[in-house]
């Protein structure tokens, strides 16, 4: 059902809203005659059929009233009662702003919705659209409790798709740090980020004040034109260090000793894939120079912090946010100066803070080292002329594919071909991964339930940019894009069906997906597999691990699939070195990229396709074709 715009009632009245935990508050209607005539907003709780009629023959004694909502814990069946419509006539004629508000529960899931499944969150879906049908306004209140925390993104999504408002509020459950952090994470890139156009004003305020209450500190995010003004300051004082540093590598002598060092990369906007390239970065700093101390500058620190525990390695490793200070304090106490493997490409600000650090270094003789990067692409010019003048300082540099090694960033340099980082560290996990969460473990049991002797087919989908799109053509870029997206979604639903229907009975497959990233900054992996529940309906068996999962979480349940399909370049990757076969979707719309480079070093060019290529008849070959060794 296409979403209709509605317009919220005031979040903060007095009655509606405590102060201490924004838990939205109600009387029963019951109690109505207790409060006093000059409230001018209330919310009340309908039980049956005779709180209604309480509530209509209460108010025409009530001139002040300007809002009314009308909570309902449980949803109605059959058709809206005469007391109903009698309240929307009564608020009608009195200016009165009218809304249903639909009290969801902690197990409210609106995957299982999609997927055609009973619950109280569809009868509750059900009964909103009779609501709708009848011109009611209709809000969704959902409670931050932690079985809903990492639900929140779907239940907003169906709650659009529903025509419906959505309300999230503060309860008085204490959420864990991770927790609290995937809340804030939502709030700021999500709700007053990419989807703050859909928000009114008064939306906007009270999730200001909702962001505020769980935010890290130092978790900020871009601000537009600040950020502009300030990459231009920020490259101006990098540029000038460079030159007074001087573009010669330092060289590294033999037997060298690096015990601290300090890291840079792209990190602060990392998932569970670019926290393994660490490791493994890591692992390759102890192993060849003796390294047991570095420091991490990330960009927001917060989200950092909470991913390195994840890791096991030999290294004392601290994290600090990315910052002229701190950067100029780390370069005194270590002796290299290190990109720890990832993507060097079009990320601006963070350029600007690597040329400065890499030049700080070169004038202390210090070395830098590139370790396992994947150079490009840049959409921007000053960013690559920034990223080139970085590089070329490197006294090493190490890449992570033979595509790489002829990029026009470092074909003229002198580069190491070798395998991302990451598969180093994804190499240590052993039989029984010690950094794996009892939680998770119930939740992989869960996901594979009943999938015992059928194909399990893991999947890894994410949301697509636009700013690297090649072939648009004259069109606008972001409409091109999604349309190409759409169109990849429809085919990948297509042959997941082909191949449902291509196993016999008892050998249907099931098809889970599983989120490399699952918060809004880096683009939620979660919003992809919404949209291919929602074209699979109940068709086939397709599950959602709704969780932002940790690096051994994703180890263990890909040792349980059979096949694995991955759009992410680190969800393939992970796959391979668990031995699952892979079927690898390169996302770059127009041009060949890193999903496929890495499966044409490894002999299984055959197995990748591009986002802009694929069908649905070629995605059910390749999934027959293909078993676990």
């Amino acid at each position: 059902m296409q979403g209709r715009r509605s317009s919220p009632s005031v979040f903060a009245e007095p009655l509606f809203l405590t102060d201490k935990t924004l838990i939205p508050k109600s009387v029963r209607a019951s109690e109505l005659e207790h409060i006093g005539g000059a409230v001018q907003s209330l919310s009340l709780r309908v039980a049956d059929e005779a709180s209604i009629q309480a509530i209509a023959r209460a108010l025409p004694d009530r001139p002040n009233l300007r809002r009314l909502g009308l909570r309902f814990e449980a949803p109605w069946t059959g058709e809206l009662s005469e007391g109903m419509a009698a309240l929307q006539s009564h608020c009608a004629q009195h200016a009165v702003e009218l809304w249903v508000e639909l009290a969801l529960g902690p197990e409210s899931d609106a995957f299982s919705v999609l997927a055609g499944r009973d619950s109280a969150l569809s009868r509750f879906v059900e009964f909103g659209r009779h609501l709708c049908a009848a011109e009611f306004k209709v809000r969704w209140l959902v409670p931050l409790v932690s079985e809903l925390v990492y639900r929140i993104e779907g239940l907003h999504l169906l709650a659009a798709d529903e025509g419906v408002d959505l309300c999230c509020f503060r309860t008085e459950q204490e959420l864990s740090p991770d927790e609290r952090l995937f809340v804030w994470d939502f709030i700021h890139y999500g709700l007053l980020g990419s989807k703050r156009a859909s928000l009114s004003g008064e939306q906007i305020a009270y999730y200001e004040e909702l962001r505020q209450h769980f935010s890290p500190g130092d978790c900020g995010g871009l601000a537009g034109i600040r950020d502009i003004l300030e990459v231009v300051r920020d490259g101006i004082r990098a540029h000038a260090s460079r030159l007074m540093a001087g573009s010669r590598p330092v060289p590294i002598k033999a037997g060298r000793a690096m015990d601290r060092v300090l890291l840079i990369g792209a990190y602060g906007g990392e998932h569970i894939g670019d926290i393994a390239i660490l490791g493994g970065v890591l692992c390759r700093l102890h192993a060849r120079y003796g390294t047991t101390q570095a420091v991490l500058m990330s960009q927001r620190p917060a989200h950092t912090r909470h991913l390195v525990p994840m890791l096991d390695v030999p290294v004392k490793l601290s994290v600090e946010e990315y910052d002229w200070p701190q950067i100029r304090g780390a370069i005194d106490e270590v002796d290299a100066v290190v990109f720890a493997g990832g993507p060097l490409i079009d990320l601006p600000k963070q350029l600007v803070r690597h040329l400065y650090a890499v030049s700080l270094a070169r004038r202390q003789r210090k070395p830098f080292i590139a370790e396992g990067i994947g150079p490009g692409p840049f959409a921007r010019w000053p960013s690559k002329w920034t990223a080139a003048r970085m590089i070329r300082m490197a006294s090493r540099i190490s890449v992570r594919s033979s595509d790489c090694a002829g990029h026009e960033l470092v074909e003229k340099l002198e580069v190491e071909v070798g395998p991302c980082p990451s598969f180093d560290y994804l190499e240590t996990r052993g039989a029984a991964p010690n950094r794996l969460f009892e939680s998770e473990q119930a939740d992989i049991d869960s996901l594979l339930e009943a999938s015992a002797g059928r194909p399990v087919i893991g999947l890894n989908l994410r949301p697509v940019g636009h700013l690297f799109t090649v072939g648009a053509d004259g069109e606008d870029p972001a409409e091109y894009t999604r349309r190409i997206e759409a169109r990849f979604e429809e085919r990948l639903a297509d042959g997941l069906r082909i191949y449902h229907a291509m196993c016999s009975g008892d050998r249907k497959p099931c098809f889970v997906l599983f989120p490399m990233n699952a918060i809004q900054f880096g683009m939620s992996d979660l919003l992809s597999a919404y949209r291919i529940q929602r074209l699979l309906g109940h068709d086939v068996d397709f599950r959602v691990w709704q969780r932002d999962v940790s690096l051994d979480g994703i180890v263990t349940f890909l040792r349980r699939v059979d096949v694995a399909i991955t759009m992410r370049f680190h969800a393939t990757i992970f796959a391979l070195s668990q031995a699952a076969q892979v079927i690898g979707i390169d996302y770059r719309i127009g041009k060949r990229d890193k999903v496929a480079e890495l499966l044409d070093d490894l002999g299984r060019g055959e197995d990748v396709t591009r986002i802009d290529l694929l069908t649905g008849e070629w995605l059910a070959d390749r999934l027959g074709a293909l078993k676990r060794p």
